[in-house]
């Protein structure tokens, strides 16, 4: 069984409420991917749950984006570099999953890529932000 992904305000938090959302809803979204194709509930269900990942990120990030803009926090390049990364990850895992269709070892890969990818994009670049935005700042 493939392990999912729990976001952790304490160590996760971008000091942007609103991202810090997204990346929840994120995250869930992941996890319903994979807990799908773990329960073998068929292609076209995977399909709609990355459809669903795949608008959310890309809405995300550009709101993610921008804030690094308007903080001017100094791995605003950084992260977009990185996204587009991430973005070429999920397309390469659509690729997969439209050819061999939905599997245990497709969702094995999805949660230790992936979502292992998230975990640590949001540790280590994302809550760069925190010391950039004012506080109380809602975003």
């Amino acid at each position: 069984m493939a392990a999912t992904l729990v976001y952790d305000h304490k160590t996760m938090s971008t000091g942007v409420k609103a991202l810090d959302d997204e990346h929840k809803t994120l995250i869930a979204n992941l996890n319903i991917l994979v807990t799908a194709m773990e329960q073998g509930q068929g292609a076209e269900v995977c399909r709609q749950a990355l459809a669903k990942v795949k608008t959310y990120t890309v809405n995300h990030f550009a709101h993610e984006e921008k804030c690094m803009v308007q903080f001017q926090c100094p791995v605003g390049q950084l992260n977009v570099d990185a996204h587009k990364l991430f973005v070429k990850s999920v397309l390469d895992f659509e690729a997969v999953l439209n050819s061999k269709g939905p599997s245990q070892l497709l969702a094995a890969q999805l949660s230790g890529q992936i979502m292992g990818w998230l975990r640590t994009h949001i540790l280590t670049t994302d809550t760069k932000l925190r010391a950039c935005v004012p506080v109380g700042t809602i975003g």
